[in-house]
């Protein structure tokens, strides 16, 4: 729950960043005479990568199946790592995958893309971030489905 309450009058505001001061702020100025102006900041506080993922996502074997590992991180990411069965996937030694990374305004996605998806590449997925703060770890289950539906 947000709550909304007034922290200062004055033209300038400083905070502490914390647990308790982070979020979002609402500075407005108003002069007699003239309409009121706004504009909001938000305030995080740096530390390590909180991924937000899906622990279950879906893909039909035979098509284009896509793996998504989405992470908030102030500071940016400095690498997104996947394995499967306990191997590193990457771009330069896997044919079969491709992982395409997005940057967002407060973090990363990395999308694992599996051309042709087969049931050997249904299972278990881990998806690390890593930023200079730390890291953070999901275990991302692929399941298949068919493309029949009864």
């Amino acid at each position: 729950m947000q709550s909304q309450q007034v922290v200062s009058t004055s033209p300038n505001l400083t905070v502490v960043v914390s647990q308790d001061t982070i979020g979002r702020y609402l500075c407005k100025a108003s002069v007699p005479g003239f309409p009121d102006i706004s504009e909001q900041a938000t305030v995080y506080v740096k530390g390590s990568p909180t991924i937000t993922s899906s622990r279950r996502q879906f893909g039909t074997p035979g098509d284009t199946t896509r793996v998504e590992c989405i992470a908030f991180s102030i500071p940016k990411a400095r690498h997104v790592g996947w394995t499967y069965n306990g191997k590193e996937i990457n771009n330069t030694f896997d044919d079969e995958f491709s992982i395409h990374e997005e940057p967002l305004p407060y973090g990363i996605r990395s999308t694992l893309v599996i051309q042709r998806s087969a049931p050997k590449h249904f299972g278990r997925y881990n998806c690390t971030v890593i930023n200079e703060y730390g890291y953070d770890i999901l275990e991302i289950e692929l399941n298949g489905e068919s493309k029949c539906k009864l």
